[in-house]
């Protein structure tokens, strides 16, 4: 049985999450676990902001070691790059509303959701403006981590 260890904050605390329910296998390595990761437009995004650009950096990184990785994005927000390779890295578009004051809440919310239900064994949100969806991923059991500010 697999399992990751986190730490969290200044104080030394720490938990454990059991990743055996989503063990397989990715490109022939086994799978160390999955990661979905929340509040982007998507993966590769056609929008060059911090958040985006982490994503950019970030999913290949995880997914070259062994993860499975989920990019959750919106409509139009990616590009076909070869570039940016897709090897191990699954985009989900969800749906929201386009507007300046409500996209990021609509998003994150829809995406939240499809991670609820699919119960990756970690969630990485973007943007503390998502972290009003945090209960929801705790109640599933998910443990997070909020990214505040891109790179």
């Amino acid at each position: 049985m697999a399992s990751m260890r986190l730490r969290a904050g200044g104080n030394g605390s720490s938990f454990s999450a059991d990743s055996s329910r989503n063990l397989g296998h990715v490109g022939g390595n086994a799978c160390v676990g999955s990661v979905a990761i929340i509040g982007t437009r998507g993966y590769p995004s056609s929008i060059y902001g911090g958040f985006e650009t982490l994503v950019r950096k970030l999913a290949p990184f995880l997914a070259d070691r062994g993860w499975e990785v989920t990019v959750y994005g919106r409509p139009g927000g990616t590009v076909e790059s070869p570039q940016y390779p897709r090897k191990n890295i699954r985009t989900l578009t969800t749906r929201g509303i386009e507007s300046k004051s409500l996209s990021t809440l609509t998003f994150g919310a829809t995406s939240t959701l499809d991670a609820s239900k699919r119960r990756p064994d970690v969630a990485l949100v973007m943007n503390v403006a998502n972290g009003y969806w945090l209960p929801m991923l705790r109640r599933r059991g998910i443990p997070s981590v909020v990214n505040v500010d891109g790179l």
